[in-house]
């Protein structure tokens, strides 16, 4: 299903030694990143599910800030994991409605 493979691969295990913020993960940084992840791969398959193609999905701007959340995110900012999980939340409600209004 689209990029989710990739996804996991470069946000959650690729990790930087020469990013102050990336060098380090604590374990709460580390569950909030995979729940981010998963939400993203159950979103996708409910939008594959409704009709909207992988490459729409690959082009969702939220895919680049998940790819990078782990250098971006400070590890004592989980408000900014909650804030990226509600612009994931919008764009994907977006991409799912779009799709049903041009199946109806």
């Amino acid at each position: 299903m689209c990029c989710c493979a990739e996804l996991i691969n470069e946000a959650f295990l690729r990790q930087s030694a020469f990013s102050e913020t990336d060098r380090f993960c604590p374990a709460a940084k580390q569950i909030a990143m995979m729940q981010l992840i998963d939400r993203f791969i159950e979103l996708s398959g409910m939008a594959i599910a409704a009709g909207v193609d992988s490459e729409t999905i690959n082009s969702l701007p939220v895919l680049r800030q998940l790819r990078r959340m782990g250098e971006e995110i400070d590890n004592d900012a989980p408000e900014a994991f909650e804030a990226l999980g509600k612009t994931l939340d919008v764009a994907f409600a977006t991409l799912t409605e779009g799709s049903a209004e041009h199946a109806g």
